[in-house]
């Protein structure tokens, strides 16, 4: 499957996050949210912060429809960076495995599925539903927010 196939596939972001926090009735959800760590440069806004009780945990979203390492550069990054948070993190790594193709390589997709702050989705794009993954991500969300 080559490029021609995800000419015009995108993700919203907020559409899928809130299909899931719908479901798991969090109670709070914010965007865009600056993470402040003691040394400035390592400073980075979170694209999520959902929050559960007194439980915080911010959701960072990669996805790929395109060729390219650039997000599987990113996906080791982060991982690493997450485990240095003072609240969890969670990675969800998203891709459109029927339309584009798999996109990221075995070990990136691997190194999603092994990590406790890490989630591998398949997504439908046209029909905008998870085909794979979506039990997973669910159970690590309450996990790491302790509902």
């Amino acid at each position: 499957m080559g490029d021609d196939n995800c000419k015009g596939v995108k993700l919203d972001k907020n559409y899928f996050i809130d299909k899931i926090v719908n479901k798991l009735n969090i109670e709070k959800i914010e965007s865009n949210v600056e993470y402040n760590y003691f040394i400035e440069d390592f400073n980075f806004k979170l694209m999520y912060l959902l929050q559960h009780k007194k439980e915080k945990l911010g959701i960072h979203i990669i996805h790929q429809f395109t060729s390219g390492t650039s997000g599987q550069k990113a996906i080791s990054f982060f991982l690493k960076k997450f485990q240095q948070t003072h609240f969890p993190v969670l990675l969800i790594f998203i891709e459109d495995r029927i339309k584009c193709g798999p996109r990221a390589s075995f070990e990136a997709v691997n190194m999603v599925i092994t990590n406790k702050y890490g989630c591998y989705i398949d997504y439908n794009s046209n029909e905008k539903k998870i085909r794979m993954g979506e039990d997973i991500l669910i159970e690590k969300i309450r996990y790491l927010l302790k509902i």
